[in-house]
């Protein structure tokens, strides 16, 4: 990707971003994804087996304007436990109007991902990447209602 970012307006309300941001804050139940309470705060993955995958670390969170978060996960799709060899993706919140909500993501330095990080960028763009969970995100506040 080459850091222009993509976006999704939904029928949620401005005042309820703070809790869309919030609820990925508590510990996952089994299959979730989402924001754990950790010190350093990081994504983590928790299968139906209990097991976990932690796959990002959070470096910014601002609810409920935005989220930045490192993206972990190298161009043999690998966790990367080197910091300087992952990504970054932001995602902002924008208030276009009272009943309406501006959601963008970017997905910046994926060429710090080093040789092959080109896989990274395709694979993420690709209809089950990027396009697919945007899709989702959206449908979940109602899209065009």
């Amino acid at each position: 990707m080459d850091g222009s970012p993509s976006a999704v307006s939904g029928g949620r309300p401005r005042e309820d971003d703070r809790r869309v941001l919030n609820s990925y804050c508590r510990q996952p139940s089994a299959g979730d994804d989402r924001l754990p309470v950790r010190k350093p705060p990081e994504i983590v993955d928790r299968g139906e087996d209990g097991s976990e995958c932690r796959w990002a670390r959070i470096l910014a969170y601002e609810p409920p304007y935005r989220v930045v978060f490192s993206w972990d996960i190298g161009p043999t799709w690998q966790l990367e436990s080197n910091p300087d060899l992952t990504s970054e993706v932001e995602v902002t919140f924008t208030a276009e109007a009272p009943d309406r909500t501006r959601v963008e993501l970017e997905h910046r330095h994926v060429d710090r991902h080093g040789p092959g990080w080109e896989s990274v960028r395709d694979g993420v763009a690709d209809d089950q990447g990027r396009p697919l969970y945007l899709d989702r995100y959206a449908a979940l506040f109602g899209e065009g209602d």
